[in-house]
């Protein structure tokens, strides 16, 4: 069962490998490293086509198959690289439906349901910007996605495997686990807020730079929304850490090798679940965030309630919970197959 796994999951990665391979042998184009990424995956695949990006897989999954069983003596500095790199790649996929819930979270509710607001709102988006405006800001939060995500799974793991050692024969109790999603979402914080505002006001504006919407918001303005961040990140880690440690385990049931659908069914419900209980938090850091007054969360919060009642809080649990279960699912899974190459 790992050697299907590990295959899988290079099967996902693979065309990333190849790319970063590329990369040394030729100079990092002005634009930084995005933009060089990007341009040599359009000349492999102008060269190749799309399956020249999976050129070399063949001998990597022989390599690969082989290999049992999962790393445990990871360097945390190793943990965080690997969070970064799995936390970039499953952001990417889901990043236009976060720019559709930002655009539905920061406007009045429809009653058209939620399907045709998804997909009004994606025309609307569409038509003024063209596909690529979908991945409107995707830059500068490939930024901050990277360091949050590596400080939130690699903190995260890291504080599991301290407890682990004081007791390795047993298993984490259920504070242990808490304590270790606590710490994850604390400190993940000095990097979410910064690097989401500036996120949204990219999606809610177009013709913008980060450097204009960096300027506009000011050094001082910079961690608006940290409180509606708290009630949104930290319950998230604490709910979603447990349930997918012991979600993965209760598939598994028990076997040494965690087979790879144990990891993505797990990272999948358990994010939906945990964004979905979140989104109050996640709606009131969008609207603060994204307007341009100086407002506390509570005032934001007894605003909404008054003016659209208490459900209004949860507007676009839906695409929240489809965003966070999807990334989540392809971020952990991205995440513990590296651990496999690793191993």
């Amino acid at each position: 069962m790992t050697s299907i796994s590990g295959v899988s999951g290079m099967s996902v990665v693979s065309p990333n490998d190849f790319i970063k391979a590329q990369l040394p042998s030729s100079p990092v184009q002005n634009g930084g490293i995005i933009v060089s990424v990007v341009s040599t995956g359009r000349s492999i695949v102008s060269s190749s086509g799309i399956s020249g990006l999976w050129r070399e897989f063949g001998a990597a999954a022989v390599k690969i198959a082989p290999k049992q069983g999962i790393a445990t003596s990871l360097s945390f500095d190793q943990k965080l690289m690997m969070a970064a790199t799995s936390g970039v790649s499953g952001m990417f996929f889901v990043y236009p439906i976060d720019i559709i819930k930002t655009q539905l979270q920061s406007s009045p509710a429809q009653n058209s349901g939620f399907i045709r607001s998804v997909v009004s709102t994606g025309r609307s988006i569409v038509s003024s910007s063209g596909i690529p405006g979908l991945w409107r800001g995707f830059g500068a939060a490939a930024i901050g996605i990277a360091p949050e995500k590596g400080i939130t799974i690699g903190f995260n793991d890291g504080m599991r495997d301290y407890f682990s050692a004081k007791h390795p024969d047993q298993k984490l109790s259920l504070i242990e686990e808490i304590s270790a999603g606590t710490t994850a979402g604390v400190v993940q914080l000095l990097i979410t807020v910064p690097y989401e505002h500036v996120k949204i006001k990219l999606q809610l504006s177009t013709g913008k730079t980060v450097t204009d919407v960096v300027r506009e918001i000011g050094v001082r303005n910079i961690f608006r929304g940290f409180s509606a961040t708290f009630l949104r990140d930290v319950p998230f880690c604490i709910l979603f850490f447990p349930l997918y440690s012991n979600m993965k385990t209760l598939i598994s049931r028990g076997a040494k090798d965690e087979p790879f659908h144990a990891g993505l069914i797990s990272g999948m419900v358990s994010g939906t679940f945990a964004g979905i209980i979140t989104t109050p938090g996640d709606m009131l850091k969008t609207v603060i965030q994204g307007g341009n007054g100086r407002y506390t969360t509570m005032s934001i919060c007894s605003k909404v309630v008054q003016k659209e009642g208490a459900a209004a809080l949860f507007r676009g649990w839906n695409s929240r919970g489809m965003i966070a279960g999807l990334s989540y699912g392809l971020i952990t899974t991205v995440f513990e197959f590296q651990k496999r190459l690793l191993a």
